[in-house]
């Protein structure tokens, strides 16, 4: 079963979304009502480079707005520059080459993400995004790792 959670989360990275997508179904059904959904904007963690970015993300979003009622903020955090990937080297502040769009006022997140370690990244991007003024902020991620 690990073996194959870790296939499903290394497809996503190559951009073979049709998993996340399922998931995200069941996660959105199972938690919301279709009026509710219209309310959600989806955001994503980005990557540490907009060539991974766009090649992990911006097909699923344009796949998951087309299949939900959610509004789509694959635009509303946006890459700077490029990064280090953070599992290459520990990096503490995640979100130093990230831009936060000042249309995130008002809006109730779904913030997505493949995985998730420690958190770090997702609670410096929830953090600033609540600072720029979203009602809400919760985490979607396909996977989390474990150190045994």
């Amino acid at each position: 079963n690990d073996e194959s959670n870790r296939k499903l989360v290394w497809r996503f990275k190559d951009g073979a979304y049709s998993s996340g997508l399922t998931y995200l179904k069941e996660f959105l059904y199972g938690n919301y009502t279709h009026d509710e959904m219209r309310t959600l904007t989806i955001c994503v963690i980005p990557a540490s480079t907009q060539h991974k970015n766009d090649i992990r993300f911006k097909p699923l979003f344009k796949a998951i707005c087309d299949t939900f009622p959610l509004n789509n903020g694959y635009n509303l955090i946006t890459i700077e520059n490029d990064r280090t990937d953070s599992r290459e080297h520990k990096i503490d502040n995640t979100i130093q080459n990230l831009k936060f769009s000042q249309l995130i006022n008002g809006k109730r997140i779904i913030l997505f993400d493949d995985i998730t370690t420690r958190g770090t990244s997702f609670t410096q991007v929830a953090n600033q995004l609540k600072q720029k003024g979203a009602i809400s902020v919760i985490g979607f991620f396909l996977g989390k790792t474990y150190n045994l």
